[in-house]
This record gives structure tokens, sequence and C-alpha cells, in this order.
């Protein structure tokens, strides 16, 4: 269905139930379907600021949102909106080495949306909200940032974070597992191969 629903309405024309109606989708829903999207008051409700997402643990992140505390997006045009906590684990049989990984929000049927990882910038029918550095094994603790903190970061405005780690096991950037009495400190690349350095006058 096309947005807006309503048509403009002539004078002297009587006001029928599916124009008000219409009009009354248009305002409520933005032209969707009740049942399928998510209203402008969810919309309203929670963005004030960008989403945030947590690490839970070394391979899932998770998106809070309840149905005290909403998170609703338009996604493609459309509200879709979530009322309980999303998790999602970007997995080493998709992403077995490191990468830097961009997590979008992909809106389903029924007006909610799930979270989905990609290495690319552009996902088709999607809307990127974070982006993180994955070790091939796990999220890499520190690295969740907003589009707008990774932005200004790879903008320049200030040095942006060494693609690397420093690591007790050569060519693993995150090892986990306890490592002890190792003697070597490495420094291995982790998200890409770029290091911000000093350059003096």
């Amino acid at each position: 269905m096309s947005y807006p629903c309503s048509t403009a309405v002539v004078p002297g024309q009587a006001t029928e139930a599916d124009q008000y109606n219409f009009l009354r989708k248009d305002a409520l829903y933005l032209g969707g379907e009740p049942d399928a999207s998510g209203s402008l008051l969810d919309l309203l409700y929670q963005n004030s600021g960008e989403i945030r997402l947590r690490r839970v643990s070394g391979s899932e992140i998770a998106l809070d949102a309840g149905t005290d505390d909403p998170c609703a997006l338009m996604i493609g045009g459309r509200i879709c909106c979530v009322k309980q906590e999303l998790t999602m684990r970007p997995g080493t049989e998709n992403y077995p080495s490191a990468c830097r990984l961009f997590i979008f929000a992909a809106g389903k049927a029924d007006g909610t949306f799930e979270l989905r990882a990609s290495e690319s910038q552009v996902l088709s029918g999607c809307r990127m909200i974070e982006t993180l550095l994955w070790s091939g094994s796990g999220v890499i603790p520190g690295t969740l940032h907003t589009l707008t903190e990774w932005k200004t970061a790879a903008a320049g405005v200030s040095p942006f974070p060494a693609m690397g780690r420093l690591t007790l096991v050569p060519g693993d950037p995150a090892p986990d597992t306890d490592i002890t009495r190792a003697e070597t400190l490495y420094f291995t690349p982790c998200g890409g191969n770029l290091v911000s350095l000093y350059l003096s006058g």
C-alpha cells in the first residue's frame, strides 16, 4: 500500500468512514497496517538518542527493549517496533576470521524487527544501527560503537583505533582460554590492517 492512504477531500464532499479511517491510519501508523506496524507513539516514545547495543558474552550482543520501553525504528518507510530484548550471535561459521561487522535492523512482516550482521555497509531492506570488531570467535570487548561514534572516528576527527590487539597467542587477537607462563607479547592485526600514528610538526 502506498503512503499516504488518504486523499484530499473536496469542498461539499461528504466525509465517509473510509476517509476517516485512512486519515487515522496515516496519522497513527504512517500508512502501515495496525497489525503489521509499530505506531507513531512507539517511534516517538523511546528514540531521543541513538540505539545502543551491549555485549552479553563473547559471541552475543543484545538490544534492550520492553513493553514499558519499546524500541522503534523507521525501516524502509515503515515503523518497526520491538517490546522485548533482542539478541544475536554473528557466528564463527559465518565469520571465521577477524573483521569489522555492521549490525542492521531488518523489518519483519509482523511489524517487529530482528538484528543481522554483515561485513558490508549496505544490506538491502535493512537499517544499519551499530558496528563492532569481531575476532573470529567473538565480539572484541569495547568495540561496539554507534554509527555517530564510528563515523566521527573514520572522518579523522579523532584518531582511528588501531586495527590490532596485544595478545599472548600469535595470530589470535582475542584468545578465549586462560594463558599462563607466556613470555612473549604479540601485536596481532584485528578488524583491518591500519594503525594510527602520531606525526610531529
